[in-house]
Parts: structure tokens; sequence; C-alpha cells
């Protein structure tokens, strides 16, 4: 076996002319960071186009940010390193002579170079116009892109219709705790509003859970939200209507055991509520058994309904 260490845009072809050789190592690291200013055209022409709803390219690697919980900054560092304008350029043109619809940037954070991200973006959009916007697009960026309007309007301009965002939680206190900070320069749901105002769609990331607090509150939102969809899908998606309200009682019994497993857990592992609003743990225990009853004999009440009873 040959393990690559850390990315292998420097060490691949070192590994491949040892292959010829026949002389290879057991392990290639590489030395530093690649400059992504020095990366090839993909061979996009190799890809059967028509399979794919969007095509990914790449323009930035990296995070100037720090959230402890995120791999980002370990892999990829956290100094931003980005291709030219004009190598992404190629690229979208590419794309587009292939017959791509939609491309999606799949940067650790598109907008850790605000810079030279705007200057690409102004390219973009000149590039649509001259094309009659033959692209929609979509990438990655933090939240902090609600507090720059020429930024949102730039991605407007450039046709970008979905912004993924790592949201991970309201509450403050663990936003602060896993050094998230910023997500807590301005309130979370006007910054939201202002991105949609610009007819940009926002993808939330959430990070389930940070403390008892967040886990009880998932369990209810399984409960009134999921539940009632993995029901919908079993009943409209099969052909066999016992099967579906069986697989249904299934997932809910099984999704009120686990989340009342997940709540005991938290509960005894932290010995404390986070610093959340405190929960008498036999309420808690009460409302997670009510929730496992309720839902179970909701699902015998559908099985006997299409068992005809």
């Amino acid at each position: 076996d040959v393990v690559f260490i850390d990315e292998a845009e420097q060490t691949w072809p070192h590994f491949l002319e040892d292959l010829e050789r026949g002389q290879w190592k057991s392990e290639y690291r590489a030395d530093e960071k690649p400059d992504l200013a020095l990366a090839p055209t993909p061979r996009f022409d190799l890809l059967k186009i028509e399979r794919y709803h969007a095509i990914t390219i790449q323009f930035a690697s990296g995070c100037p940010f720090q959230c402890e919980f995120c791999d980002i900054i370990v892999l990829y560092g956290r100094k931003p390193r980005t291709k030219r304008p004009a190598q992404v350029m190629r690229e979208i043109a590419e794309c587009h002579r292939l017959g791509a619809k939609q491309v999606f940037i799949v940067d650790d954070n598109f907008i850790g170079d605000r810079k030279l991200a705007k200057a690409l973006l102004r390219e973009m959009a000149a590039w649509g116009e001259q094309h009659g916007w033959p692209m929609d697009f979509q990438t990655e960026v933090s939240l902090n892109v609600a507090q720059d309007e020429e930024l949102l309007s730039l991605l407007r301009a450039a046709r970008f219709t979905t912004l993924f965002i790592g949201i991970e939680t309201p509450r403050k206190e663990s936003l602060a705790e896993t050094k998230k900070m910023q997500n807590m320069r301005g309130d979370l749901i006007e910054s939201v509003h202002r991105i949609q105002a610009h007819g940009i769609q926002v993808q939330a990331g959430m990070i389930v859970v940070f403390c008892a607090l967040e886990v009880f509150l998932f369990y209810i939102f399984w409960e009134v939200m999921l539940v009632p969809m993995y029901f919908l899908i079993g009943i409209w998606g099969g052909k066999n209507k016992l099967y579906a309200a069986i697989k249904f009682f299934l997932y809910t019994l099984t999704g009120s055991v686990f989340m009342l497993l997940a709540i005991l857990y938290v509960y005894f592992k932290t010995g404390h509520n986070g610093g959340a609003p405190t929960f008498d743990l036999f309420a808690m225990l009460d409302l997670a058994g009510t929730g496992a009853i309720a839902t179970g004999a909701a699902g015998l009440c559908f099985l006997a309904f299409f068992l005809g009873f």
C-alpha cells in the first residue's frame, strides 16, 4: 500500500515517476500546501455531463476562521489559497461548452479571500451577461457575507442562486464555545433575510447537538416534523400499504427510542445542561416516553387503518 499525507498535487507526480521505475515509497508527504494558481484545468470532457445535476469546480482552499469542530483549517490551513480568476473562468467556459447548466464552486469558504472573490464575481457577471446567463452557480460561504452589501450584489449579478452557510446553532453560548465568532456579529435571522433579499437561497448547515437543551429540541423537531415526513414517503412511495404502515411504525418507534437514549446520554455525560435553562430529568423522561408511546400508537392506528379494521 501507498499512503499520501496532506494534499497530493505535488507528491502524485513523484509517485508516478517512482512507479514507472518500479521503486515507489510506502509514504508520500507534501512539504507545503500546493499553489492553486498552478493547477491545470480539469478534464471535464471525460465526464458524461448529462448525468450530472451540477458540475463542481474549485476556486479557493482553506478558511481564515477557527471553528474548533471543523477539519478544514487542519487539513487545508487558515490562509486561503486561490486560483486566479482567469483560471476559474476557463473552467466555467469549458463546463458551458460541454453543456452544463449548474456549477457548484465547492470551496471551503468562497469568500475567504474577499478581494479576489469579488474580482472573480465581476468577471463571472460580465461573462454571464455576454452569453445570455446560460448557467446558475452555488457555493459555500461564511455567514459574514451578510455584512457586505457589495459582495451580496456581486453574487446576485454573477447568477448565484444558492449559498450553503454553516449556521450550526442559534444558541450564542454554543457558538462562543466552539469559536464560531463570525456567526455572532449580527442577528442570525436578519442576516439570513438580508441574503434572501438578494434573491439567493440559503442552505443551512446545522449541528445537532451542543448541549442537552438542543438534544431535547431536536427530539421535539423529530416528533413534530420528521416522523410525518417518513410516513408520507412510505405511503406515497410504496405499492404495499401494509409494508409502508409497518415501516412507519418501526421508524417512529425507533426514532423515539433513539432520541430518548440521546437525551439520557447527554444528561449523564455532562451532569448538567451546559448553561441551558434547567430541565428536570423526570420531566424530560416523561416527555420522551409520552412521545414514544404516542408515535407508536399512531403507527398502530395507521396499521389498523390499512388492514381495514
